[in-house]
């Protein structure tokens, strides 16, 4: 079954197609990378928390589209210098 789409004049779909999919795949690879290091904090006995925008994302009815630059953490002052 065929959907009938409107697009208006001058929209590139396609790019837009692909805009959209590397976002998804952006917020991917961030969540992996984010819960690798929150992992290695847990192993490590590193108390933290997660805040900011890898919190509020969760809230949106499209949590991959919540993009963001960084990933926010705060470590202990007592476990600054663990490694």
């Amino acid at each position: 079954m065929k959907q009938n789409k409107i697009v208006p004049d001058g929209v590139d779909v396609p790019h837009l197609e692909n805009i959209f999919n590397a976002t998804v795949m952006y917020s991917v690879k961030q969540e992996y990378i984010t819960n690798e290091v929150v992992s290695i904090l847990e192993v490590n006995k590193i108390k933290h928390i997660l805040f900011k925008g890898v919190v509020v994302k969760n809230l949106y009815p499209t949590p991959e589209l919540r993009t963001m630059g960084d990933i926010d953490i705060i470590i202990d002052s007592n476990d600054q210098n663990k490694r």
